[in-house]
């Protein structure tokens, strides 16, 4: 299990951290100040129909000039607890207007169902969008997955089931093989920490698993034996730092290639988990997003 040197919460229970997560959102959202010019947005198409919200997607669709864009499908964080596809939006935008076309998934949070629900769920998401892909105007010979911290680690878990037949034995969940060619993770969560506030998702994250699932909760890393090339960032404020630093290792360990973003401290703004997303307007953050352009667009 992963240690957390930093503490983001110190006294707050759970239910505390996710009002703030999501008091803090509302008011980030309310206040977001872009253009979507060059963007047309389709919103709320869904991937079961099931009549359940968190099966929900919206699509960005770049209006640049080109056949087929490569596209990206999206997966937010928040901890397993917390989230919607809306806290990515204005990062999606920024996405598009490069040359993508970027769908945006969301999930269903732990407690309400467990973890091998929401793997299957960005398992389920995927495959939609690969089986659609040419009813809904993408790209399935050139799909990317982009993450930010617990997102990561579902959309990894999603990568081991269709990589590898003992994982999806091991979780009792059938899918099928859908070619990856990159990926971007941004402050990726890879397992469950030891301690600190956030360890509190340790129990629901292992709830209904068996001994032989509960072992991939520490570090999905074990599920998979390979990656396609993929950017990371990072940064020294990052409390789950040691985590990027663990993919960096396993990518390096295989010979694939892979950029790591790892920034430095600064006086004039924090640069903390995640920060291209909740602080997307920051010039650092402008960079991530024109990093993980260039290297997608060289894949």
């Amino acid at each position: 299990m992963n240690e957390n040197k930093k503490d983001l919460y110190p006294d707050l229970g759970l239910s505390d951290i996710i009002e703030m997560l999501n008091r803090n959102d509302r008011k980030r959202l309310a206040h977001a100040s872009y253009s979507t010019d060059g963007v047309e947005i389709v919103s709320d198409l869904c991937y079961k129909n099931d009549g359940d919200f968190y099966h929900d997607f919206d699509i960005y669709y770049s209006k640049s000039t080109g056949n087929y864009l490569p596209t990206i499908i999206n997966v937010h964080g928040g901890g397993l607890v917390y989230g919607t596809k809306e806290i990515c939006k204005q990062a999606c935008v920024y996405m598009a207007k490069f040359g993508f076309n970027v769908v945006n998934i969301n999930y269903r949070l732990l407690p309400d169902v467990t973890l091998k629900d929401q793997i299957k769920d960005v398992l389920d998401g995927i495959a939609y969008i690969y089986d659609n892909a040419y009813k809904l105007n993408l790209n399935p010979e050139k799909i990317f997955l982009t993450s930010d911290s617990a997102g990561s680690f579902l959309t990894l878990g999603a990568y081991a089931l269709m990589k590898d037949e003992n994982f999806r034995e091991i979780f009792d969940i059938k899918a099928k093989y859908i070619a990856i060619s990159g990926m971007a993770l941004i402050s990726p969560m890879i397992g469950l920490l030891k301690s600190g506030s956030l360890s509190l998702i340790n129990d629901p994250a292992r709830r209904g698993l068996n001994e032989k699932q509960i072992p991939f909760t520490d570090d999905i890393l074990k599920a998979l034996a390979i990656l396609p090339p993929t950017i990371i960032t990072t940064s020294e404020e990052d409390f789950i730092r040691d985590q990027a630093l663990s993919v960096k290792n396993f990518l390096d360990e295989r010979n694939i290639k892979n950029i790591f973003l790892d920034f430095k401290k600064t006086s004039a703004h924090p640069l903390g988990h995640g920060f291209a997303i909740t602080h997307p307007d920051l010039e650092e953050s402008g960079q991530v997003f024109m990093e993980i352009n260039n290297f997608l667009k060289k894949l």
